[in-house]
């Protein structure tokens, strides 16, 4: 049930609405389930046509291949995604899974690009400005806040 079409619409729903909403959330790790929901929906749809392949293979094949591309999606990286696969998300690995994760991670890339009309590709996505205006001098006041914010989250921290 954790791949689901109701799982897909609530977590792509929830993203957009995280991010769009500028809160302390980015959308690379939700890509990651959107792309492996993505995976599962895949496999069943095509399920009729695949009567002579292991089901459970083919399963855990179309689910890798979905993670990779939603990491080669989120930070326009298809090799990242490529990666990934190999690092956390497959548990057993071939040469064939391989090819198939990172051809699905360059169409995932370029269909990013093309709907950014190249945003982040062509040029740079966070750009950080350096030279003599841009630092700010903070008050005694404002690192003592600080601190005070410091101590409160590693005690929330411990807690949790």
């Amino acid at each position: 049930e954790q791949f689901n079409l109701r799982t897909l619409v609530a977590k792509l729903l929830g993203t957009i609405c995280v991010v769009g909403a500028g809160l302390a959330a980015g959308p690379e790790g939700p890509m990651i389930h959107i792309g492996a929901c993505v995976g599962y929906l895949m496999h069943t749809l095509f399920r009729p046509w695949r009567r002579n392949e292991n089901n459970d293979i083919m399963l855990r094949d179309f689910v890798c291949i979905g993670a990779g591309c939603g990491i080669a999606a989120a930070f326009r990286a298809p090799i990242a995604g490529t990666l990934f696969v190999i690092e956390e998300a497959a548990s057993h690995f071939s040469k064939g899974t391989l090819w198939k994760v990172f051809a699905g991670g360059i169409a995932a890339f370029e269909v990013v690009v093309t709907m950014t009309g190249g945003f982040g590709y062509y040029s740079t996505e966070y750009e950080v400005t350096t030279g003599p205006g841009c630092h700010q001098i903070f008050s005694v006041e404002h690192h003592v806040v600080f601190v005070i914010i410091g101590i409160l989250c590693g005690g929330l921290g411990g807690f949790f």
